[in-house]
């Protein structure tokens, strides 16, 4: 055993930590609303959270939240 988890999977991807596999679902990420996330300046760096009523994909950097963008 090295330590990878696989879910999906029966041998996860040696250089990752967890790999999820499927042909038909997708991952969720945690849904808090903005007056409730935690505080940034006390989470980690790379903390991932969906702002539910925002909708908008939010990490943590450096002590701040950060908005996901995407270029169209």
């Amino acid at each position: 055993d090295t330590g990878e988890v696989g879910i999906g999977t029966i041998a996860p991807n040696d250089d990752a930590i967890l790999e999820l596999s499927s042909s038909d679902q997708g991952f969720m990420l945690p849904r808090v609303l903005d007056a409730t996330k935690p505080s940034a300046t006390s989470a980690l760096n790379g903390l991932m959270i969906y702002e539910e009523d925002t909708h908008r994909l939010k990490i943590v950097a450096n002590g701040a939240w950060k908005t996901v963008t995407f270029e169209s």
